[in-house]
């Protein structure tokens, strides 16, 4: 069983970085150049969900992210 103990103190402060941004924004150029809009996404350590809005500006529809970190669930209280 997961103890989500583990992760109180877990942060992902990657977005912050401008070379990072960069990097999540070519990957996401990439992939939408090799698959269709329709295809599901399914991001696993999506941190705070920036690759998945990212996608969704290309024409994503279908994203799920998870992450244990506090950002990914968009609520200080859990994590």
């Amino acid at each position: 069983r997961f103890d989500p103990a583990l992760y109180a103190d877990y942060g992902f402060a990657g977005d912050t970085s401008g070379a990072y941004r960069r990097h999540l924004a070519w990957f996401a150029d990439r992939l939408a150049a090799a698959f269709p809009g329709s295809a599901s996404v399914l991001e696993v350590g999506c941190g705070d969900g920036l690759l998945l809005e990212l996608l969704e500006r290309r024409g994503f529809g279908d994203r799920l992210g998870i992450d244990p970190g506090r950002a990914a669930s968009g609520s200080p209280e859990q994590g």
